[in-house]
């Protein structure tokens, strides 16, 4: 019947529960109430930091955030199939491991059926030189997988809290947080946002309240040469203002090489599955493989004029399939609709080569009209 918020024990708090409830004017109208005494409060003198606890922080173990699928339930990162296609991207802050990076590509692409895609952070204090020994050698990183992206250096923040991190200005962080906040970003503003790459110079594509980096090394041309080949994409402000400056996946020789082809396959893969849900435990007949090829084509339609594609031309842009060849009897007695769908995507841009030389327009029309005369 009634509710009091925020309400206080301390006898001279503005907030005092006894005050507040038997206020004449604004009070309870149901009921009164009375401090019985000092029992509310703990005895002066024994206020103070707790010890002598346990919480096992200093014994965690990469295994414990990769985690598995026990007895008792999920751990680690398995926890996140409780979310079932609510989790876009999956990051783990400061467990930059080779074990680690490799449990995340497994979840995301061997558990999760390649629904997910992870952001993976940098080991600290790497040269370009030791990132590339890390992606080849020691993590072994390198074509292994599309539903992973590496970006390197770590990144320099306002120090939040000096009693915490220390009397720095700035302290270093895992750019993943980062990263990701410009995925959503990116993905929110716009249908099929997640087509286009969270990189780039202008604003929208930039890592918010981010001041630095953790060396200056991958402001130099020659290092990001040396980087790029290897999927380690950039974060620097050898040019511009800090930007990303980077879009590949872990394997570039796949269907789907940069993380705007991958991760927006994942989104249209996601919202067709659920658009098509009406045709389970609907007859496997014409009129149901029509109505699935319907829905797709409205689908496709819809991304294609919201310029997700590599064409605006839908012909150019997608083929979808739900026809007899794919659909034959021998299907149709394993209980299942088959869709066949062809996307065209667009690989983003890394380089601009501009090609300068003279403008002998004038003087080519010119010996043209010559030779014509003579």
């Amino acid at each position: 019947l009634e509710r009091r918020d925020n309400l206080s024990i301390t006898t001279t708090a503005p907030n005092y529960f006894v005050t507040v409830i038997n206020d004449v004017n604004t009070g309870s109208r149901y009921v009164t109430v009375a401090d019985t005494g000092n029992d509310l409060l703990p005895a002066t003198g024994t206020l103070g930091p707790m010890t002598g606890g346990a919480d096992g922080l200093g014994s965690i173990t990469d295994t414990d955030f990769s985690g598995g699928l026990v007895s008792g339930g999920a751990t680690g990162l398995y926890v996140f199939d409780q979310l079932n296609d609510k989790v876009d991207v999956v990051i783990c802050p400061d467990r930059a491991t080779a074990a680690m990076h490799n449990s995340m590509i497994t979840y995301c692409e061997i558990h999760r059926d390649g629904k997910l895609f992870a952001i993976l952070d940098p080991p600290a204090s790497q040269t370009a030189a030791q990132m590339v020994t890390y992606v080849r050698d020691t993590a072994a990183l390198k074509g292994l997988s599309e539903f992973g992206a590496l970006y390197w250096p770590r990144v320099q923040v306002v120090n939040p809290d000096k009693t915490l991190y220390g009397a720095n200005a700035n302290v270093t962080i895992p750019p993943s947080g980062h990263i990701a906040g410009v995925y959503a970003r990116v993905d929110g503003r716009k249908l099929g946002g997640a087509f286009d790459a969270p990189a780039g110079t202008d604003g929208l594509y930039r890592p918010r309240n981010v001041i630095g980096l953790e060396t200056a090394e991958v402001n130099s041309k020659a290092v990001r040469d040396l980087i790029v080949p290897e999927g380690i994409n950039a974060i620097h402000s050898a040019d511009s203002p800090l930007y990303i400056d980077g879009s590949r996946t872990l394997r570039q020789d796949g269907s789907f090489p940069s993380i705007p082809q991958r991760r927006g396959m994942i989104l249209l893969e996601k919202q067709l599955i659920a658009g098509l849900l009406f045709m389970k435990h609907r007859g496997i007949t014409d009129t149901w493989l029509k109505a699935g090829e319907r829905t797709t084509l409205l689908f496709m339609l819809e991304y294609t004029r919201a310029n997700a594609f590599a064409s605006t031309d839908p012909k150019k842009a997608f083929w979808v399939d739900f026809g007899k060849a794919l659909n034959t009897a021998a299907t149709a007695a394993t209980a299942t609709f088959y869709g066949g769908i062809g996307v065209a995507t667009a690989r983003p841009g890394e380089f601009v080569v501009l090609l300068i030389s003279p403008d002998t327009r004038a003087l080519d029309a010119e010996l043209a009209a010559l030779s014509a005369a003579a």
